[in-house]
């Protein structure tokens, strides 16, 4: 997964940029080198706070992904392995406030995984993105040893920092956990 994501970003820096759905911030090494300011939302306090052990996060915010505001000078959103969680109807929600976003990555299963940590509630096309205005592109990744098909989704705006991101497809693999506690608090953090 990770190289299917360096090529997403590839000749790409952004000024301020938002991983939302952070979980662990698996990813942080990625968004970090290709922007300035990095901002991790996830709803989830346990799980940012394993973020924020990375070092690589300016600020952790503890919000749901469809109540947080997203700041209007954000020029880049990444939502890996995020939409499927919510419902249909709140996916759709989400799409639409991103839609002002400049670069907007999006990567979800193109099956259906109820074992899952948090389990999925929705499942995506290639359709449902390109319907909104998406490019897309198929990509594969392990999961508990078995290959499964992804998809990619992927939009810019004139407004996006960098050059065209290449779309092609990797066998790259992540891992998903399968054990989850979770505590709700109100947290921000500030990296130091």
């Amino acid at each position: 997964m990770r190289g299917v994501l360096e090529k997403a970003v590839k000749d790409r820096h952004f000024k301020k940029a938002m991983d939302l759905g952070t979980g662990e911030g698996w990813w942080a090494p990625v968004w970090r080198t290709h922007s300035d300011y990095l901002i991790g939302v996830d709803h989830d306090f346990p799980r940012l706070q394993e973020a924020s052990l990375r070092g690589l996060y300016d600020d952790l915010v503890e919000a749901d992904v469809l109540e947080y505001e997203i700041p209007g000078d954000i020029d880049a959103v990444f939502c890996i392995e995020v939409i499927e969680h919510l419902e249909k109807d709140d996916g759709w929600k989400l799409l639409e406030k991103l839609e002002n976003v400049p670069f907007v990555l999006i990567t979800t299963p193109a099956v259906f995984h109820e074992a899952t940590r948090n389990g999925h509630r929705s499942l995506w096309t290639f359709e449902d993105f390109q319907s909104v205005g998406y490019e897309t592109s198929p990509f594969r990744y392990n999961i508990l040893n078995l290959w499964r098909p992804g998809i990619m989704a992927l939009k810019t705006s004139d407004r996006s920092v960098g050059s065209q991101a290449e779309m092609t497809t990797d066998k790259a693999s992540t891992k998903v956990w399968l054990l989850e506690k979770s505590m709700s608090q109100p947290f921000q953090m500030r990296r130091p």
